[in-house]
């Protein structure tokens, strides 16, 4: 069995609080998460993970990063862990590759949650020709920056990421190695279309927010009928990718609806 990514719990929650269990993207830590910790902290237990590479201290990656399989398995020993001794299932919560995942355990172990947000980034994406070159253009530039030397690529990661792709800065660490995603993803489809998510569609209640000031979208209007099917629902959040962190008020309203629709509004 895989070993657990590094995981904390942030919040114990009122007895007996169903758990939230967040999990991030690239280049962040759990820390992008920091505005919605203390808005479900006084009616849900929370739990933060933090991908291999991406930790503060401790941790790491190896130099060739992890292929998102045993990622997967590592986060499904990651809920294992962290529900050892909570009752029910958890709410699974990912961002970015949090969310890429989050669905992969969903495919494999659907089991393992009760209900799952997904912010931004869906499980089939719509790619016309202006969002492939996009893709390719910002997918190229991270592989660039992992191959060079770290004095080099960090600092050059950190730039990329803050100035053209608008990435918070919240005092959390960038290196070019947790660029690994991208690498492993090419490797991957270099050997066939990823088989982990084909096909896949919520079979549990999902809640899906997408921010609308993007150079394009990471989901299609396939995924969404997919996830209304499923009983679950779809919003727009005003601000890019990060909207979470930009527009932490309204992602947190919308989260609240869906998990504790009865609970006093944020």
């Amino acid at each position: 069995m895989a070993a657990p990514m590094q995981w904390r719990e942030v919040s114990r929650g009122p007895a007996g609080a169903d758990t939230m269990i967040f999990l991030h993207g690239w280049p962040d830590d759990d820390g992008v998460f920091a505005k919605q910790y203390p808005a479900f902290a006084g009616s849900h237990r929370v739990v933060a993970a933090t991908l291999p590479g991406y930790e503060r201290r401790g941790g790491g990656a190896p130099f060739f990063g992890i292929h998102r399989g045993v990622l997967r398995d590592m986060y499904y020993a990651t809920v294992q862990a962290a529900m050892k001794d909570a009752p029910g299932k958890p709410i699974l919560v990912g961002h970015d590759w949090g969310s890429m995942v989050t669905m992969s355990v969903l495919f494999k172990y659907p089991e393992a949650a009760q209900k799952v947000v997904l912010l931004d980034v869906g499980g089939h994406i719509a790619m016309p020709v202006s969002a492939v070159l996009f893709v390719l253009f910002y997918w190229s530039v991270n592989i660039a920056f992992w191959c060079l030397p770290s004095f080099l690529g960090s600092p050059l990661t950190k730039v990329f990421s803050e100035k053209a792709l608008h990435a918070p800065d919240y005092g959390q660490r960038k290196t070019n190695a947790m660029n690994y995603m991208y690498v492993r993803e090419v490797l991957m489809l270099l050997r066939g279309a990823p088989k982990d998510l084909r096909g896949w569609r919520p079979s549990l209640p999902t809640l899906f927010l997408y921010g609308t000031k993007k150079p394009m979208m990471f989901h299609s209007p396939k995924w969404e009928q997919g996830v209304a099917a499923a009983g679950g629902r779809v919003a727009a959040v005003d601000g890019g990718h990060w909207f979470l962190y930009s527009n932490a008020d309204a992602t947190n309203r919308e989260i609240q609806r869906f998990v504790a629709p009865n609970a006093p509004k944020l």
